[in-house]
């Protein structure tokens, strides 16, 4: 971690614990990305464009897709400026959550990492982005 506490970096701490009783790689495990978990190793600053990847709270405008700021950095909590929606402009806390994969992912077990549910938005997907006017320059 750096010694200016601008940059924040966000492991998996459960894998330590479950590597022993497992038949796969520590390097294995940590190398799956899925579209629904963040990698394993999430680097966020202050001032990076994130993308909430799961609804945690629908009402006030934290779904699947929500374009965020982040504004600051704590041990297990992201402070955040949401920026699309009808809730733009507002603050909100993430909170660590666990993450755990579905049937879908096509794994033979299911993959489960405590983290922040977000991954580092500069370019929005096709999917992401009906419904967005996006300006010509």
């Amino acid at each position: 971690m750096d010694t200016n506490n601008d940059t924040r970096y966000n492991m998996n701490t459960d894998t330590k614990k479950q590597v022993a009783t497992l038949p796969y790689q520590p390097e294995f495990l940590n190398s799956i990305t899925q579209v629904s978990i963040p990698p394993y190793i999430l680097k966020v600053k202050r001032g990076a464009p994130l993308m909430l990847l799961r609804n945690i709270n629908p009402r006030y405008g934290m779904c699947n897709g929500t374009r965020m700021l982040c504004r600051d950095l704590f041990k297990n909590m992201l402070n955040v400026e949401i920026l699309t929606g009808s809730n733009a402009r507002k603050r909100a806390f993430l909170p660590i959550i666990k993450l755990k994969t579905n049937a879908s992912s096509r794994l033979p077990f299911v993959l489960s990492r405590k983290q922040f549910s977000v991954r580092l938005s500069f370019v929005i997907t096709i999917n992401k982005s009906q419904g967005h006017t996006i300006s010509n320059f």
